[in-house]
């Protein structure tokens, strides 16, 4: 008995045209995603649209994941970033008293004593 729901598997299809459902499985995502990503184009993933069918070509798939491809960057190179040293050292929500008063002296001598 054959069956009537087609496999979706990547491995078994030799075409270079994939279904959003076939490119979804191959590039590790949501066939949702996909769907999302060709209205919005926030992601960028690269579709062929012939008539109504959409289609994904598998070497523009894997230009596309080796344009992504993201190497981190070690924790000491981190730590010694000016940016986000600043950015641990401010703290968030409102300022404290003294933090109030130490701004205040700041711009009172900035004015020369007027505030």
């Amino acid at each position: 008995m054959t069956s009537l729901v087609q496999s979706t598997s990547v491995d078994s299809v030799d075409s270079p045209a994939l279904s959003t459902h076939q490119a979804a499985q191959f590039i590790g995502v949501s066939y949702a995603l996909l769907t999302h990503d060709r209205a919005t184009g926030a992601l960028g993933v690269p579709y062929v649209k012939i008539g109504d069918r959409v289609v994904y070509l598998k070497p523009r798939l894997m230009a596309w994941l080796e344009a992504h491809i993201t190497i981190p960057t070690p924790a000491a190179e981190v730590a010694q970033t000016p940016a986000l040293a600043v950015a641990q050292a401010r703290r968030r929500g409102r300022p404290t008293k003294a933090d109030q008063i130490a701004r205040q002296r700041t711009l009172t001598q900035k004015n020369g004593g007027a505030v």
